[in-house]
């Protein structure tokens, strides 16, 4: 096996690199999708009881789908004398089996005085999947990097260590999926998840990573005479 023992800071004149690049990926699956309905609602001027109304509307939106529904701000604006019609968005996740006849459904929840709108569903897997699936494939890299560094040394006869990784650098020779902000990209997995056919999906997060390795210059006559 070649010697790499770390030579004397005094025999060092220098560094010299290796730069090459790693790529991961993983594919995640998609549980749940996010549903947003608009909610439009007509209330007497008078009617001040905020509670009421809230009861009301979630009332209508557990007959349309059982889910924990998120509001958005609530917008008042006039309407016929003594009346104002209030706006408001309602959001939740839920499993992919409540996907189903969403017009229909919606009509059937409303209700005089109060209209479920046409939903809008996103198949997109929530923020704290992505930030995981990223983190995730930071440090199947570092792995990689690390459990390279004996292959190296042997080849070379020299040692090396990590110096820098630069994470998120592009591959010019693909085209250029979705970028989010975590440095990689994501985009719809092609291949069945899990093994499973039919109805189950999810998304597939890439990540290159461009690894510098550095081994110091030893001047020779120096570390002979010392």
């Amino acid at each position: 096996m070649a010697n790499t023992t770390t030579p004397s800071a005094s025999h060092i004149t220098g560094y010299d690199t290796l730069v090459f690049k790693l790529h991961t990926s993983r594919t995640e699956v998609q549980e749940t999708a996010q549903v947003r309905v608009p909610i439009t609602a007509l209330v007497q001027v008078s009617n001040r009881d905020q509670a009421t109304l809230d009861g009301s509307i979630r009332q209508a939106l557990q007959k349309f789908m059982t889910a924990d529904w998120v509001f958005s701000a609530i917008i008042r604006e006039g309407e016929s004398v003594g009346y104002e019609r209030v706006k408001l968005t309602a959001t939740a996740r839920v499993k992919h089996d409540e996907i189903y006849n969403l017009k229909e459904r919606a009509r059937a929840a409303s209700h005089e005085g109060l209209e479920i709108g046409q939903a809008n569903v996103s198949y997109k897997l929530p923020e704290r999947k992505v930030t995981a699936a990223n983190q995730a494939m930071r440090l199947t890299i570092l792995t990689d990097a690390l459990a390279q560094l004996p292959d190296f040394e042997k080849a070379t006869g020299r040692a090396w260590q990590l110096a820098h990784i630069e994470f998120g650098v592009r591959n010019r020779d693909e085209e250029d999926p979705s970028r989010y902000g975590k440095g990689g990209y994501r985009h719809s997995a092609d291949e069945d998840v899990d093994g499973e056919s039919g109805l189950t999906g999810g998304e597939k997060f890439s990540l290159i990573a461009e690894v510098t390795l550095r081994s110091p210059r030893v001047d020779q006559f120096l570390a002979s005479i010392s």
